[in-house]
């Protein structure tokens, strides 16, 4: 069976109601073919911070570059940025087109140095292949 659809969808379901000579509807297989929709992709294309090297004393703002490189605009969103899994921060994405990029500054304040581990001389050596 086909039935024809037209227009842009964001669900399709299927629902049985009545099915003879069984209590339940069975369905071997449902696909749906088309075109996807239009949709916003946005991706981080760049990130710095300031100042480059921080110590424990200095606030650190995070620049990041954030790019739609989806066939659609995208509406406001929002930017994390972590430090190791704890969230240090958040800023607003401001509405992208399609093709347009955005740079957000987050403000992360002071952070602890992160502790050293003893290190251990290694014995492997290496060659480079020609």
């Amino acid at each position: 069976m086909t039935i024809p659809v037209s227009g842009a969808y964001q669900n399709v379901e299927l629902s049985i109601n009545s099915n003879t000579g069984a209590p339940g509807g069975q369905v071997a297989e449902f696909q749906i073919f088309g075109t996807p929709a239009p949709n916003p992709d946005l991706n981080p294309t760049a990130i710095s911070a300031s100042p480059a090297a921080p110590i424990e004393t200095d606030a650190i703002t995070v620049s990041t570059t954030v790019k739609n490189i989806g066939t659609a605009g995208s509406a406001a969103s929002n930017v994390n940025i972590y430090l190791g899994t704890s969230k240090v921060g958040t800023s607003t994405v401001p509405a992208l087109a399609a093709g347009a990029s955005t740079v957000v500054t987050t403000s992360i304040g002071t952070q602890t140095a992160a502790r050293t581990r003893s290190r251990r001389r290694s014995t492997r050596r290496t060659r480079s292949l020609s």
